[in-house]
């Protein structure tokens, strides 16, 4: 049985987000590869699909998949921050 990757998700405003990006004529051509990379995940595909598809290292797609997961958990946790130092400070006013 082959081994399945780590899964990533995203919300809707990121996935609009990277895909101006990836489609982007002005943006620099590694910050359209790293966007077409997490996509490319996001879709469901194999680390070895990505990467022979876009012509990078296996190694390439597994770092950009942990940076982007681990952005995603920063966000969250900040959030998440924001929020309880919100709500107490309303239940304080």
């Amino acid at each position: 049985m082959p081994r399945t990757g780590k899964k990533i998700t995203c919300t809707q405003e990121q996935r609009i987000e990277l895909e101006k990006l990836s489609h982007s004529q002005k943006a620099e051509s590694r910050l359209l590869r790293r966007a077409r990379i997490v996509l490319g995940l996001l879709d469901g595909k194999q680390r070895q699909d990505v990467a022979k598809e876009l012509g990078v290292e296996n190694n390439t797609v597994t770092k950009w998949r942990d940076r982007f997961d681990a952005q995603a958990l920063q966000h969250c946790r900040r959030t998440l921050r924001l929020e309880k130092t919100f709500c107490k400070w309303l239940a304080n006013s």
